[in-house]
């Protein structure tokens, strides 16, 4: 009995300082990608971004080719706009400022300094980047579809937004999209992902509703913008993991 009492704590002991390493192994290696600045992102990227930027132009030339299908798509634009508030002019009025440069430079730089004091200034800037650059590439399919907006007199309640680009995507719903993806890069559990995902998700509605209720925008356009959005932050995402840690490591 004494040898089989001692066997015993001597393999609990062995257990012990076994997931111990594995848990010092964990610690280290988080510490690490931070110090490396390494975003949290799937790690078989470069095929979802392909698949989503032809998704991204395909859908944008076939509703540009289809005849009649951009008209079609103003009902829905209508029937948000017809739910008309004071609250609900406000709001939209608010979030139309926000693909202006100084507003996304504010966002960006609020992204970087919080994330560079949560979880380290190489990551936030990081992120930084991915939000900024990602809502940059809209600009692309922007130009390459080149589709011209609703007309501003198309809904019966008019509230002033600005429509000084072309249509597809909405790069206010890109930029709303590529800041969401930015944070979650910067989360380092399944409990924040969830989080930031679900929080995220309402203020991307919540912008691309606002799109479609001014009038600004067809509904493919937001739709698009979902696309583009994550495209092009994690294609920049993947891109800064692939190459600022080896950058690092060289020195």
């Amino acid at each position: 009995m004494a040898s089989h009492s001692t066997g015993t704590r001597a393999s609990n002991r062995a257990v012990g300082a076994a997931s111990t390493r594995a848990g010092g192994a964990t610690s280290t290696r988080a510490g690490s990608d931070r110090a490396r600045g390494v975003l949290a992102a799937p790690r078989h990227w470069v095929v979802p971004v392909i698949v989503l930027w032809v998704l991204t132009f395909g859908l944008g030339f076939a509703v540009r080719g289809a005849t009649g299908l951009l008209d079609a798509q103003l009902g829905l634009d209508r029937l948000l706009n017809a739910a008309h508030t004071p609250v609900a002019d406000a709001v939209a009025i608010a979030l139309d400022s926000l693909d202006r440069i100084p507003v996304v430079g504010a966002c960006l730089v609020v992204l970087v300094v919080v994330g560079g004091l949560l979880r380290g200034w190489l990551r936030a800037i990081g992120a930084g980047v991915a939000s900024g650059a990602g809502w940059l590439f809209c600009l692309v399919p922007k130009q390459l579809v080149h589709e011209t907006r609703p007309a501003a007199d198309t809904l019966a309640h008019h509230v002033d937004a600005g429509r000084a680009t072309l249509s597809y995507p909405s790069g206010h719903t890109v930029f709303a999209v590529t800041l969401v993806v930015a944070v979650l890069a910067l989360t380092t559990s399944a409990g924040q992902r969830w989080v930031v995902g679900v929080v995220g998700a309402v203020f991307v509605l919540v912008v691309a509703w606002a799109r479609l209720y001014v009038g600004a925008h067809w509904p493919t356009d937001v739709l698009g913008a979902l696309l583009a959005g994550v495209a092009g932050a994690l294609l920049v995402i993947g891109v800064w993991n692939a190459v600022v840690p080896r950058v690092l490591d060289r020195r």
